[in-house]
């Protein structure tokens, strides 16, 4: 294809698909999923798979990744719920509204996340 071997086809290829996402996104303002979705079909189609194979490999790959977030979003969403219902989120909110500015410091405002993760983390 165009007097180069198929291997760096395929990468000037991704290359070009990875260059056009990048400008979909910052100079067009291409909504990133609607971006994303357009940089995958042409790269598939480009790399010279089959119509039907490249919707097939989207579909496939894109399910993946929902049924794996979707599960986390899904539990999210209910403890969320559940916490609003409950007045759970309102107290939490208050708890951290009436306490005086004064007594938590901005260093320890920005290292909470951190200790946080350190302790539910692996």
């Amino acid at each position: 294809m165009f007097g180069m071997s198929q291997d760096i086809f395929l990468l000037v290829d991704a290359l070009v698909a990875i260059l056009g996402l990048i400008l979909l996104i910052t100079r067009w303002r291409v909504h990133p999923f609607i971006a994303l979705t357009l940089a995958a079909g042409f790269l598939g189609l480009t790399s010279g798979m089959p119509v039907d194979k490249v919707m097939k490999s989207f579909q496939d790959g894109f399910g993946g990744v929902l049924g794996f977030v979707g599960i986390v979003l899904g539990l999210g969403t209910m403890l969320g719920k559940m916490m609003a219902e409950s007045g759970g989120a309102d107290r939490i909110a208050q708890c951290t509204r009436s306490r005086p500015k004064a007594s938590i410091s901005v260093r320890a405002m920005r290292s909470a996340p951190s200790a946080a993760s350190a302790c539910i983390g692996r």
